[in-house]
């Protein structure tokens, strides 16, 4: 027979708590156990109706950690507004590599030195900076992992590659500082999705000159006409990510008005899909003959005027 729900006291309805604060008000490890409460992480527990979110996770993890530990990572690029960790993703946090903290269920604690400056107080907590998160994520895995969460913090923040690469400067001695470098020549704060970014770094390792972001394109009488993702003004070719939401049937609908009046410009356009990314060499070939296409047919056309911001 399922054990009954037990009342919650008041205080730790609303946020995650330590089992020392529910020890302080009777609730006890057997309670903890029930159906009541859940596991957040080992020494931390919240009601059994609290939504677990990555939010919820650093609530949690601020009850068992030291009050100077500083979100880093993916944590800090969440804190930042970049919503890449979900409930599962692991907290990450900072501290001096002479503290004895360990790793537990859900919280990775990374030992680094941290100067001032680069931590800021936030709703969440001590926060590595923007410069100081992107010079962390950026030094991750290869292009592919680093450069759209550098794109997507560059986006959410206003940092910028120079912005960290002062930053690197002062820790020449920091790990995989190799990796930075490459990273911060792709990172890029127009790029609206991280499936863009893909797609740009993409059309990059296939060799293709390097598109413009976002170009502007107005008709001959200087009027707007519609704002292309990743273009090559020279052809009037434009490559275009659709993410979701462009299933929406309204969306749909203005998407065909704009392809209609890009093409009444004269401009091609290739549109991408999450689907098709999955073939990357199908959508290296179409970018390929589409541009062996503008080339070979490249004309002056007065209706449009290619140049942009």
């Amino acid at each position: 027979m399922p054990r009954p729900l037990t009342p919650i006291p008041s205080q730790l309805t609303s946020t995650p708590f330590s089992r020392r604060d529910a020890l302080a008000v009777s609730v006890t490890d057997r309670t903890l156990e029930g159906p009541s409460y859940r596991p957040m992480l080992q020494g931390a527990h919240a009601c059994a109706t609290l939504q677990v979110t990555h939010a919820a996770r650093i609530r949690a993890a601020r009850t068992v950690l030291p009050d100077d530990a500083v979100l880093g990572g993916r944590s800090a690029l969440w804190a930042w507004g970049v919503e890449v960790a979900s409930e599962d993703t692991p907290v990450e946090v900072i501290l001096p590599p002479d503290r004895r903290v360990r790793n537990r269920a859900q919280v990775r604690v990374r030992g680094d030195v941290l100067l001032p400056g680069e931590w800021v107080a936030s709703a969440w907590g001590p926060t590595t900076t923007p410069a100081r998160t992107a010079f962390d994520v950026g030094r991750r895995g290869v292009l592919r992992e680093s450069v759209p969460l550098l794109d997507a913090l560059a986006r959410a923040t206003g940092v910028t590659a120079d912005d960290v690469a002062r930053l690197a400067r002062v820790h020449r001695g920091a790990r995989h500082l190799t990796r930075l470098t490459p990273a911060l020549a792709e990172m890029d704060g127009r790029s609206e999705s991280m499936r863009e970014s893909l797609l740009r770094l993409l059309v990059a390792e296939a060799g293709f000159d390097r598109p413009v972001l976002q170009h502007t394109v107005r008709d001959a009488d200087g009027r707007f006409v519609a704002r292309v993702d990743l273009a090559w003004p020279e052809l009037r070719l434009a490559l275009e990510y659709d993410g979701s939401h462009h299933d929406d049937p309204a969306q749909i609908m203005h998407d065909r008005r704009r392809l209609n009046a890009l093409h009444a410009c004269g401009w091609r356009v290739l549109v991408i899909d999450r689907h098709q990314m999955r073939d990357e060499a199908r959508v290296v070939g179409m970018i390929r003959d589409l541009r062996r296409t503008a080339a070979t047919s490249r004309r002056v056309d007065p209706e449009c005027d290619e140049t942009h911001p």
